[in-house]
């Protein structure tokens, strides 16, 4: 079974520059508690203990096993192993225990929250909806009176463009009445030319 151990200065030296935990990537400190695998590799205790609990059974350098680790806690030293682990389970029980009134006492107040929460936004709504209300009636008056205004724009504009679709007809009219005076005097103009060809060809003759 490996047990932890604390960093001491040999530890120190005998790793050199590596000396840190390749799990969380800090550097071991003197008198932290470390766990040295069988595959001689190093980490911190509280970090090769979370991989565990997460059932992760393998050296996270070399992958070979490491179920022989024993994850109670021990007070190492140099003369002296003793094993205080079996106290472990004893205290977890009594923190457990202790969380538990603390932890629905918690589940209570949260679910109290949530209730006045849902009530604090129910009698705001409640409060706002004649607010809402106004806000639509005064929307609704300012159309209505907007509504005369738009007409009588609209009206407006179809006097004018009435007005200017009769300027264009009556420049059609007289553009029409003008080509028709004008017709009578431009045959009249080509005939006479017509009589002076034949008259200037008689003459050539």
């Amino acid at each position: 079974m490996i047990k932890k151990e604390k960093v001491t200065n040999d530890i120190i030296k005998k790793l050199g520059k590596e000396y840190e935990c390749p799990i969380c990537c800090d550097n071991f400190t003197i008198n932290e508690f470390i766990i040295i695998t069988g595959c001689k590799h190093y980490f911190h205790y509280k970090c090769i203990k979370q991989a565990i609990e997460r059932n992760i059974l393998n050296c996270p350098i070399c992958r070979r096993s490491i179920r022989n680790i024993e994850i109670n806690i021990y007070n190492y030293n140099r003369n002296n192993l003793r094993e205080i682990g079996n106290n472990e389970n004893n205290e977890n029980f009594l923190i457990k225990a202790f969380m538990l009134p603390i932890k629905a006492i918690k589940g209570i107040q949260n679910f109290i929250i949530s209730i006045v929460s849902g009530i604090i936004y129910f009698v705001i709504q409640i409060l706002m909806f004649p607010i809402y209300l106004l806000k639509e009636i005064i929307n609704l008056i300012y159309q209505i009176l907007m509504l005369p205004i738009y007409l009588i724009k609209e009206l407006i504009n179809l006097v004018i463009q009435i007005f200017l679709f009769q300027i264009y007809l009556i420049k059609e009219i007289a553009n029409l009445v003008i080509q028709i005076i004008m017709f009578p005097i431009y045959l009249i103009k080509e005939i006479a030319n017509l009589v002076i060809q034949i008259f200037l060809f008689q003459i050539y003759l």
